[in-house]
């Protein structure tokens, strides 16, 4: 299957650190990821699951490199309301520090059939991460 890949950039008026946890705790990802809740212990190997309030798995996946500030890289399958799982992908995160800003980098590559949705995604989460952030308040994404 041939395959894609999104590379979306953004700058962050946060630390290194901050952008790291609202990548990796519920308490973030809840607020800008559309109600998404995350679970791992973040270690190379660990498996992380992506899962609403009411316990419903979505998504799965492994974590293959984290360095706290610096880098997250992982595995993901889409599970579909029939319980199977779609085709992989990897998405990484790098974050590097500008001043009193940071630089947030998400490479995702998927296949080319999610493309258009993976990109519009990504815009829309990345933005509603940025404006939580900055502001304490995530935009009203649909």
């Amino acid at each position: 299957m041939e395959e894609k890949e999104v590379v979306y950039g953004i700058f962050i008026k946060a630390t290194p650190e901050k952008i790291w946890d609202a990548l990796t705790q519920s308490e973030f990802t809840r607020k800008y990821f559309w109600g998404t809740n995350v679970e791992s212990d973040w270690k190379p190997g660990s498996k992380i699951r992506f899962f609403s309030d009411d316990g419903t798995t979505f998504s799965e996946g492994e974590v293959i490199k984290a360095e706290r500030g610096k880098i997250l890289s992982q595995s993901e399958w889409m599970i579909g309301p029939d319980g199977k799982k779609g085709g992989e992908s990897v998405i990484t995160f790098e974050i590097e520090k500008h001043g009193d800003s940071s630089k947030l980098i998400v490479t995702h590559v998927h296949s080319a059939k999610d493309h258009k949705k993976a990109m519009h995604g990504w815009e829309m989460s990345m933005s509603s991460l940025k404006s939580l952030l900055e502001t304490g308040e995530a935009l009203q994404l649909q």
